[in-house]
């Protein structure tokens, strides 16, 4: 089983942590399918975990998003913003259930430390962070 991680939000723009080579048109169009159409401009503000399959080559792979599109606020812009990880996996993974608590323990015990104040982006971008959620990730997943 492979597994790939993104770190992915607005706190200035869209911003993204992860690899680089792998930054498909899955992330290219998250911010205007989803937080754009079906968030209405992070209006609706929920969280949820998405599951989307991507044919690649012979196989799907599967995102799986933990979306956190409630209380975030960008830095210097008007509009609210959102919070993201995303896993790919070549395979799809059954439990989905243990994978939203994980992902979402993950996010608000180690990811919001690192970029969040009071629920207001303390960064613009994510190039500051970006050693340490990668060493999150790494050490916690």
């Amino acid at each position: 089983m492979n597994i790939n991680y993104y770190f992915h939000g607005l706190p200035k723009g869209f911003g993204f942590i992860g690899n680089q080579s792998e930054e498909d048109f899955f992330f290219q169009n998250f911010y205007e399918k989803i937080f754009r159409q079906e968030h209405a401009n992070g209006n609706k503000g929920f969280n949820e975990l998405r599951i989307e399959a991507i044919p690649q080559g012979s196989a799907p792979a599967y995102y799986y998003t933990y979306f956190i599109g409630k209380g975030i606020n960008t830095c210097d812009e008007p509009r609210p913003g959102y919070l993201a990880v995303t896993i790919k996996l070549d395979i799809y993974y059954k439990k989905v259930r243990n994978l939203m608590f994980l992902l979402d323990s993950f996010v608000h015990g180690y990811i919001e430390k690192a970029v969040l104040n009071n629920n207001q982006y303390k960064v613009n971008d994510f190039a500051g962070t970006s050693q340490q959620v990668n060493s999150f990730f790494n050490n916690e997943l």
